[in-house]
């Protein structure tokens, strides 16, 4: 996912495009959106923190939403709500820069781990085994 906005906030909220977000904490962010289900979710993202979050409530508020580690740091323990899935749908990201976040959202956390582990690029001393691999969804 490419980045829509980015912003150092001095508190806790940023206006962007004309909504008002409230985020984490203060800090350097990334803004992009995610679809999903017919929806389009905000997803929030901080390369200094390693760390997003996904506006699975759809109220502008990252405060009251999990946040997500990359995966190459942890495992992922997010899920989102699903229609499809009734035990939810696994999602795990790989923050590439403040321009570039990787969201995958698979069945099982196993596979959103592999593909981090195989294709995640550097970031500080942690590197996927083929950072230069392109995942294509099938």
């Amino acid at each position: 996912m490419s980045c829509d906005a980015q912003w150092d906030t001095g508190g806790h909220v940023v206006v962007v495009d004309g909504v008002r977000y409230v985020t984490p904490a203060p800090g350097r962010y990334s803004l992009g959106r995610f679809a999903f289900e017919g929806r389009s979710l905000a997803v929030l993202w901080s390369v200094e923190s390693v760390t997003a979050w996904i506006d699975m409530k759809q109220n502008f508020y990252f405060e009251d939403e999990a946040p997500i580690r990359d995966v190459r740091r942890e495992t992922p323990t997010v899920k989102l709500p699903s229609a499809q899935r009734p035990s939810g749908q696994a999602v795990s990201v790989v923050i590439r820069s403040p321009e570039t976040l990787i969201l995958y959202a698979a069945g099982h956390y196993h596979s959103t781990m592999t593909a981090g582990v195989a294709a995640g690029v550097p970031v500080g001393p942690i590197s996927g085994l083929a950072p230069a691999a392109r995942l294509v969804p099938t």
